[in-house]
C-alpha cells in the first residue's frame, strides 16, 4: 500500500463519499451548493431581463 493512502485513509474512509446527515460540513457544502445554483439561475433570469428591455 502506498504511503499516500496510508496516510490518507484515515482522512478519507470509504464511508465519507455518502452524505451523512450528522456532519455540519456536509450541511455547510449543501447550502453552499444550492446557494450557487439559486444565485446562478437568478442571474440568468436577470440578464434576460435586461436583454429584453434593450
Amino acid at each position: 500500500m502506498s504511503s499516500f493512502h496510508q496516510t490518507n485513509s484515515r482522512y478519507l474512509p470509504m464511508s465519507a463519499t455518502a452524505f451523512d446527515p450528522a456532519r455540519l460540513d456536509h450541511w455547510l457544502l449543501l447550502l453552499c451548493v444550492s446557494a450557487v445554483a439559486v444565485w446562478g439561475l437568478w442571474q440568468c433570469w436577470q440578464w434576460q431581463q435586461y436583454r429584453d428591455r434593450r
